[in-house]
């Protein structure tokens, strides 16, 4: 699991631990270790000072970067897959596995040690946040949908192809989404049908687009290519 944020990169391991890369190079600039399986999940915080990692150790941990020692512990109760941070910075929405295997989004304030898992979110994959920190988007029995949480209505947005791998929620209210085999996405929150933005290497089975994230524009966007 690989994020960015700024010019420095950040990988989750299967060694249990988070490394940080500097600058447009391989060099590792800081080693985090604390968790006590492999680290699955990683989220960076909008204003790109505080870093989260999540693991099947069941925790998620806050880092000090310029240390590398943890500054918070959180318990999460099941294994973790992926984590967000709201943009507000003051919200976790992670996405988590039980013993069956079945996942499920839990949410849980940063300045509190109660965690809650959100209702209609059973099976509910990769979620992201609006830039308002009120609501989130997933993606959840082959359709991309939003859970406002003040109220707990949940909406469809649209269908989604199999294999999504992640999304993204822009200032002006569209959303991108990737699927494996198939260019990034774009769909308004209001919904409608995804339009492509990117374009796919003809002739290449092997070229996948994904992890889209907007920038603060909601106009322009970073996509991964594999």
């Amino acid at each position: 699991n690989l994020v960015v944020a700024s010019a420095y990169s950040i990988e989750a391991s299967a060694d249990k631990i988070v490394r940080v890369f500097a600058p447009n190079s391989d060099k590792v600039m800081q080693e985090c270790a604390g968790h006590t399986h492999p680290a699955t999940a990683l989220a960076w915080s909008h204003d790109g000072r505080s870093l989260i990692s999540g693991s099947a150790d069941r925790n998620l941990i806050l880092w000090n970067l310029e240390t590398g020692k943890p500054l918070k512990t959180f318990a999460a109760i099941h294994d973790v897959v992926t984590v967000a941070i709201s943009p507000d910075g003051r919200r976790l929405i992670f996405s988590a596995t039980d013993a069956a295997g079945v996942s499920q989004l839990w949410m849980r304030e940063l300045s509190s040690d109660v965690v809650r898992p959100l209702a209609l979110t059973q099976g509910a994959i990769q979620p992201f946040w609006a830039p308002d920190s009120e609501q989130i988007a997933y993606f959840q029995d082959g359709a991309l949908k939003i859970l406002i949480l003040s109220s707990g209505i949940s909406r469809t947005v649209c269908r989604v192809s199999p294999g999504p791998r992640r999304g993204s929620w822009g200032a002006q209210g569209d959303i991108l989404v990737a699927a494996r085999d198939l260019p990034i996405q774009r769909v308004s929150q209001n919904g409608g049908t995804p339009q492509s933005v990117t374009t796919l290497e003809p002739g290449d089975p092997n070229t996948q687009h994904f992890y889209p994230s907007f920038l603060p524009d909601g106009e322009r966007f970073l996509f991964a290519v594999a």
